[in-house]
């Protein structure tokens, strides 16, 4: 498969993530009145995490990377564990939704930066 298809493939996955994270928190938010919405959060984030990391990988793979990765990807993964532990934290603070919210564009940006510029 091509660079370009490993590329887009990623970027729906982010976009899930990112819609899943947020469906969470305001589900959350609303409270117990939109557990499905909650659900479908979750599972959206789910697959959306499973596709960005095989697609991040296959690009990785057309990069020419072999077994030792560059430190921006390193730290892109590490961002995308940190974003999928909001779920967890989201459910025990609803309070700090606003945080979650807003760190989780933060650091999803801070991961388009890495994956463009590549700077270590």
């Amino acid at each position: 498969m091509s660079y370009n298809f490993y590329k887009v493939l990623h970027l729906v996955g982010i976009f899930m993530i990112l819609i899943g994270t947020g469906a969470v928190i305001a589900a959350v938010v609303a409270g117990d009145s939109l557990k499905r919405i909650r659900k479908l959060g979750f599972i959206t984030k789910g697959i959306g995490l499973l596709v960005a990391f095989v697609a991040g990988f296959g690009l990785l793979a057309k990069l020419g990377v072999g077994m030792s990765f560059p430190g921006w990807a390193l730290v892109k993964i590490g961002i995308w564990m940190i974003i999928a532990a909001f779920s967890y934290f989201i459910i025990r603070k609803p309070a700090w939704s606003g945080i979650f919210w807003w760190s989780s564009l933060l650091l999803a940006s801070v991961a388009g930066y890495l994956a463009i510029y590549k700077p270590f």
